[in-house]
């Protein structure tokens, strides 16, 4: 389960292939800015196939890869990696690059931090805010995954493939990203509606672990709303899920629900009892129950006191007037006082 690490999120800085310059004449030497911010920076090494050849989104490609930070190191070296354009697999520098490559071209392609690996960077090789220049060719360009005709088994590792892209992405705090890789599994594991009762069980497993995820990603951004829907899926399909329910009490806790926080996260706890992060939540939420209870007292004692001045300060002849309304505010105290006497019980 996630940790309480709060970590800049870059997400609103988020380039896509739509907003990238249409218009990629070089310009400097040969270079061409594809966002116009200098941020990423690409020239043409070996001219491609011709205009046409360049891939669309969706479409898969492979490439050649070879990063190289400015220490001379080399990052990020594949002969043959593949991804679907357009649907945040790759890196997001190589996703703005790919659409204005040509079928075998090969360019340089300048990038900086954000669009590589950002503040984070990734262990053990790239530190944080490191500038790479790769050295990238268009090898093979094919068709975009028809999900109709995709075998379960297929849908499954597709899905899964695209579920480890965005938990990659939210160990490197792009939630946005994440978001998006989730969602896009979820959309691949509802393309298959005629699965026999095991194929049925292993999608349902895989949307459960999806979901899951989701939900994490979306506390993160503070969309609180999509956040109980995702856990709410998952409960309603495997209820002693503890992930969901951890996740859940943290939401209802955000959105003032302490007491269904509370219930939640207990079960949360009974399922998984070693399990610290969950200690945690449980012993902040108590202790929030506790400042609760205390500032209701307090209260209490206030009207009990405003109460008791009013009586002293009421003239003689308007004392009778007030007997009622003074005992039917002596009952409804006494009821808040009572209720708040039970809960510490608890």
């Amino acid at each position: 389960m996630e940790g309480e690490t709060k970590p800049n999120d870059t997400s609103s800085d988020e380039v896509t292939p739509d907003k990238v310059q249409t218009d990629d004449a070089p310009v400097d030497g040969g270079w061409v800015d594809i966002i116009g911010s200098g941020d990423l920076k690409k020239l043409v090494l070996k001219e491609g196939s011709g205009v046409d050849s360049r891939p669309r989104k969706g479409e898969i490609v492979t490439m050649r890869t070879k990063g190289q930070l400015e220490d001379g190191k080399i990052v990020d070296a594949h002969e043959n990696f593949k991804f679907s354009v357009g649907e945040g697999d790759a890196l997001q520098a190589w996703e703005l690059c790919v659409p204005l490559m040509e079928l075998g071209e090969i360019c340089t392609l300048i990038t900086t931090p954000r669009f590589a690996y950002g503040e984070v960077g990734r262990k053990p090789d790239i530190p944080p805010n490191a500038t790479i220049t790769y050295e990238l060719e268009l090898l093979t360009v094919e068709e975009a995954v028809n999900l109709t005709t995709l075998p379960l088994e297929g849908l499954c590792k597709l899905a899964d493939e695209k579920r480890e892209r965005g938990n990659d992405l939210f160990t490197r705090y792009d939630y946005s990203g994440a978001i998006n890789s989730y969602t896009r599994a979820l959309q691949i594991l509802e393309s298959d509606e005629s699965a026999d009762e095991d194929g049925f069980k292993q999608l349902q497993q895989s949307k459960i672990k999806c979901y899951n995820n989701l939900a994490a990603a979306q506390i993160k951004v503070k969309a609180y709303g999509p956040a109980l829907k995702s856990c709410d899926w998952v409960l309603n399909h495997e209820k002693d899920n503890a992930k969901a329910l951890f996740r859940k009490g943290k939401v209802l806790a955000v959105q003032g629900e302490l007491t269904e926080a509370l219930i939640v996260t207990k079960k949360a706890l009974k399922l998984e009892p070693s399990n610290k992060t969950i200690h945690q939540e449980l012993s902040r939420l108590l202790a929030k129950q506790t400042e609760q209870k205390e500032e209701q007292k307090l209260l209490c004692r206030k009207m009990v006191g405003d109460m008791a001045n009013m009586a002293e300060t009421t003239p003689p002849k308007s004392k009778m007037k007030n007997k009622y309304a003074i005992l039917a505010l002596l009952a409804g105290l006494l009821a808040v006082i009572t209720a708040v006497l039970i809960q510490s019980s608890e």
